[in-house]
């Protein structure tokens, strides 16, 4: 064999083994995985709609085309049932809005997430849109029923308070207009009837001074406790937020203006109107007045409020509600003399 066949196989075999290993590094620079990816958590829930969150783990070795979310009411959802893309700029956390969901269904949702090898899925995670769906009725010491009613992950009472005693059995004074001076006066628990007549109170519940709300002997059945302004917050953000709850929240008969009240929660908020104090009304002159009835709903929470209005006055949060449109106000400068309706909440 002369020298030239052995320089040129050596040639050969050296280059045979260059093409080879460039070859096996371009086959590792090419091998790609699925994506990895998370379901984070379901959050802003409301009663029709949530949003659902994502975290990509892993791109797999190659960049995402897709990524979304999908859900139905059986377990591992797929982009074949209902499914929504991330509309926002593809990033390794994202989330997706879900409107259009019905109330009182179990749905089961996942994220996913697409390369060019395919599709992943994250975890299943649950959720049920709790909307009017009845709940046990619970009686107060005086032996009232109260219907209820679940609204998300709350549970209210769908009547207003017509309790007499406190949960101890201690009565609460009833001061009519008779005794207008002591209903300013007092620093105990109160109650009134709308224009002192009974049929109003059979009718919107009695009406209690911030004093009955706030005495620690309870004022609400067992298991059950004057709403936070936390949690009247989540009861109307719940339902659409501020501008939009009030017409989910009005009962459908009881109000001047009726339509286009719906009711769709449940709760059946009704008209009572209040007793206001002279720190309220300012055409009051030191008297209280009963206001509003079939008109608005002042709602009453168990939480004062820290906003300086007048420093010689005790005020608090709560809610009102008015018969002419959609709007649902959580204010907190109302005092503690005013006269209210009350809805308790279960704990």
């Amino acid at each position: 064999m002369n020298k030239f066949n052995i320089n040129f196989g050596l040639f050969i075999s050296f280059g045979l083994a260059i093409i080879f290993l460039a070859s096996c590094n371009k086959d590792e620079t090419l091998k790609v995985d699925f994506p990895m990816i998370s379901t984070v958590e379901i959050s802003e829930m409301m009663y029709n709609q949530v949003t659902v969150s994502g975290h990509i783990i892993s791109d797999g070795g190659d960049s995402i085309v897709e990524q979304g979310v999908c859900w139905n009411t059986l377990p591992n959802p797929t982009i074949a049932n209902y499914s929504k893309k991330n509309s926002d700029e593809l990033a390794a956390d994202f989330s997706v809005d879900i409107p259009e969901l019905n109330s009182n269904l179990k749905y089961y949702v996942r994220s996913y997430a697409i390369n060019k090898k395919g599709i992943s899925y994250g975890e299943n995670l649950t959720f049920t849109l709790w909307l009017n769906h009845p709940e046990d009725p619970v009686k107060d010491i005086d032996n009232n029923s109260y219907t209820t009613v679940r609204i998300g992950d709350q549970i209210w009472m769908t009547e207003n308070l017509k309790v007499t005693h406190y949960q101890n059995g201690d009565p609460i004074t009833n001061i009519t207009m008779q005794d207008d001076e002591d209903w300013l006066k007092t620093r105990k628990g109160a109650f009134c009837s709308y224009n002192d007549d009974g049929e109003q109170a059979e009718k919107f519940g009695y009406l209690y001074n911030g004093y009955a709300i706030f005495d620690e002997r309870n004022i609400c059945p067992e298991g059950w406790h004057m709403p936070s302004r936390e949690e009247l917050e989540t009861l109307i953000n719940y339902l659409g937020g501020h501008y939009e709850a009030g017409y989910l929240l009005k009962n459908r008969s009881g109000w001047d203006v009726l339509d286009p009240n719906t009711n769709l929660s449940g709760f059946s908020a009704l008209p009572g109107g209040a007793r206001v104090a002279s720190h309220y009304d300012d055409d009051a002159n030191g008297k209280t007045n009963y206001c509003e009835a079939n008109i608005s709903g002042f709602f009453a929470s168990g939480e004062r409020s820290e906003s300086v209005y007048d420093t010689n006055v005790n005020r608090m949060w709560y809610v009102r509600i008015v018969d002419n449109g959609s709007n649902v106000f959580l204010i907190d400068k109302i005092t503690l003399m005013t006269g209210q309706s009350i809805r308790c909440i279960k704990d």
